[in-house]
């Protein structure tokens, strides 16, 4: 699903169904959800090259399932598409972080101050694709895992 779902809307910057997903099976399946998460992150690194931007995915997927473990008893769908927003913007800034080190803090700093309209951007998405989306995949989710559905 996070594959497929974010070469479908590829097309569009920073709009992605990809920490829907992640939100969404951390929910029903907890920590279990960072084994999907690291077959996105190694699949991806085969789709489109093990480069620099490798290094930001493996942990950034991670931070969102620890967030939304952290949060996991909220219920509200405004309060999870805050926090799938405010990941969003965050998302450039973790990002960034292995370039303090590749290149300078300098460098890192530059690229993260040129990806603020980006970052908005991908809030944004994130927000309203989580508030109208996130209940129902849930609600599918768990209906998967229960064997309600096939």
């Amino acid at each position: 699903m996070m594959i497929g779902g974010q070469y479908v809307m590829s097309q569009l910057p920073n709009i992605e169904p990809v920490s829907l997903i992640v939100i969404a099976g951390t929910l029903v399946f907890g920590w279990r959800m960072l084994a999907s998460v690291y077959v996105f992150v190694i699949a991806e690194g085969f789709i489109w090259g093990f480069g620099w931007w490798f290094w930001g995915y493996l942990y950034m997927w991670a931070i969102l399932v620890a967030i939304t473990m952290l949060f996991r008893k909220e219920e509200g769908r405004l309060t999870w598409a805050i926090i799938s927003g405010f990941y969003g913007l965050l998302f450039g800034f973790l990002y960034e972080i292995p370039y303090i080190f590749i290149q300078n803090f300098r460098t890192a700093l530059a690229w993260f101050l040129s990806g603020i309209p980006y970052d908005c951007i991908h809030a944004v998405g994130n927000f309203f694709i989580a508030f109208f989306v996130l209940q129902p995949l849930v609600t599918v989710l768990r209906k998967l895992r229960a064997g309600k559905i096939r």
